[in-house]
């Protein structure tokens, strides 16, 4: 894995762990569980927190949310967050730039709603999913292809490049 992979991945990470002890509202915070694949090239991390979950925290701020599925496609959205006069809300959209720059998967399962992005192959792929047996916390899945020499910065307005 290259040096550049390494660090993007460390923040993706960090911005997860972040979201958990930030929003969830978990007295345990998360389990985090990492594996890599030496023949497929590939490294897959899930964190699961017991916390509150998406629509729950977001339902706070944005009352017209209708449903787990709806909060989750809003939480990868650039500039959402739960916070009132601060600026965030980049993390999940970082990750999930970071993660079709990589050509990998995401998924995010929360309440009785799953999305899962695939952005290997020729099309991005997002599917909806209805759980059967709701999920009161926050499970994030990423697949990351180590092969490649992908780097995404997560950079925000008040970064300078220079």
């Amino acid at each position: 894995m290259s040096d550049g992979l390494q660090g993007s991945l460390k923040l993706a990470l960090n911005e997860i762990m972040t979201n958990v002890f930030d929003h969830s509202g978990s007295a345990k915070g998360c389990y985090v569980c990492a594996q890599a694949y030496e023949k497929e090239e590939i490294i897959r991390l899930c964190v699961a927190d017991f916390g509150v979950g998406l629509f729950t925290r977001l339902k706070e701020k944005y009352s017209n949310l209708k449903n787990s599925y709806e909060a989750i496609k809003l939480a990868v959205r650039e500039g959402i967050t739960t916070r009132s006069g601060q600026e965030g809300g980049y993390g999940l959209s970082h990750i999930r730039r970071f993660i079709e720059v990589n050509a990998g998967k995401m998924s995010i399962l929360t309440g009785d709603g799953k999305a899962v992005w695939n952005y290997g192959g020729l099309k991005t792929k997002l599917r909806k999913q209805t759980m059967h047996l709701p999920f009161s916390g926050t499970i994030i899945n990423l697949e990351i292809n180590v092969d490649r020499e992908s780097v995404y910065f997560l950079i925000n307005s008040e970064d300078e490049i220079f």
